[in-house]
């Protein structure tokens, strides 16, 4: 199989793993309030990012961080 094809092929299936993630992002919470009420989603996405933030402050790496 000639290089150029190979590398094709890559990027392809690169392009894939990355733009899975941010179509089921994007798309997840319009899905889930299509199937369910707004509120709800609302409600969803508010505690995740409380989580997210609370284990962010939670890292030592993060909390050890000074800027100046």
């Amino acid at each position: 199989m000639p290089r150029a094809r190979t590398l094709a092929r890559v990027q392809a299936v690169v392009l894939i793993a990355q733009s899975a993630p941010l179509l089921l992002t994007n798309n997840g919470p319009g899905l889930l309030a299509d199937a369910t009420r707004a509120d709800l989603v609302i409600g969803v996405c508010a505690g995740s990012l409380i989580m997210c933030t609370l284990v962010a402050l939670s890292s030592p790496a993060l909390r050890g961080h000074r800027t100046r």
